[in-house]
């Protein structure tokens, strides 16, 4: 999954971003984790992962990697649950 925002991002356009993200994984009801970071050019990409180590290491992949928002999530029953987080303010 690829989505382009189209302009370089501040904070609030990727948490709003973001919690679209979130929302549509909520409602899709998904038992994967799921992966979602935003770069420097606004472009958004997004993996899911079966197991929880292979999630968090790429997203500390993709932090590492200097992405400016990364977000591992995954649902417990119908709670939600982020695994890792990550956002550059500058």
């Amino acid at each position: 999954m690829k989505t382009e925002l189209s302009f370089i991002p501040n904070v609030h356009q990727m948490e709003n971003a973001m919690a679209k993200e979130r929302a549509d994984f909520i409602e899709k009801q998904s038992d994967k984790i799921a992966l979602r970071a935003i770069d420097r050019n606004g472009l958004m990409v997004g993996r899911e992962f079966d197991d929880y180590k292979s999630a968090v290491d790429m997203a500390r992949d993709y932090w590492i990697k200097g992405f400016l928002y990364v977000e591992a999530f995954s649902l417990d029953g119908e709670k939600f649950v982020l695994h890792y987080h990550g956002v550059r303010t500058y």
